[in-house]
């Protein structure tokens, strides 16, 4: 227990902000994605779940992002940490207590790991008002459904987000070209 904990403290993030924790079963899977991480320049901690809480509990380090196949595990901290949920069979029901969460179905390339990763890191942001915030969420929808898209096989459902995915690009050229109407004022007299 004692090498165990040593092992989780070389891998604690050494600057504030820096730190994933890493809790899969698999130790194969574990190490991957600690790997591909660590190339990337994350700080990873990885482990077992005992460790992991250990980690979360410890107000010292800040933890930016949780990934694991156990979330039900770590719901204690779903308003404090986003979560990055795998599993080949997902429950998106285990998900659903986190502020923010990516679920990551396996098999998958490392690119879709990094790009899930960059998504729930990003800060959350205010959603703004007016056609700026309509073209924002058009973006949102449009990024959202290329992410659906690239996970399903080729076939007529894919060919029908293909189709959705080209009339929302048409329809978000169209908003940007919007301009946002003039207030008149009164005059004074």
């Amino acid at each position: 227990m004692v090498d165990s904990i040593r092992y989780f403290q070389i891998y604690m993030p050494t600057e504030a902000g820096s730190g994933v924790i890493v809790v899969v079963e698999d130790q194969f899977v574990r190490n991957f994605l600690r790997t591909v991480l660590e190339r990337q320049g994350f700080e990873v901690l990885s482990g077992g779940v005992r460790h992991g809480l250990a980690a979360l509990r410890d107000d010292s380090q800040e933890v930016r992002l949780l990934i694991t196949n156990v979330p039900a595990d770590f719901t204690e901290f779903a308003g404090r940490v986003p979560l990055l949920y795998l599993a080949a069979l997902p429950d998106p029901s285990l998900a659903s207590p986190y502020r923010k969460s990516r679920i990551l179905s396996k098999p998958f390339h490392p690119h879709d790991l990094l790009a899930s990763v960059q998504e729930l890191l990003q800060p959350m942001i205010t959603p703004r008002a007016g056609v700026d915030g309509v073209v924002d969420s058009l973006l949102f929808a449009q990024h959202a459904i290329e992410m659906f898209r690239r996970s399903m096989p080729k076939g007529s459902s894919r060919n029908c987000l293909d189709r959705l995915s080209n009339r929302l690009t048409k329809i978000l050229s169209e908003a940007r070209k919007l301009k946002p109407p003039r207030i008149r004022r009164p005059t004074a007299e």
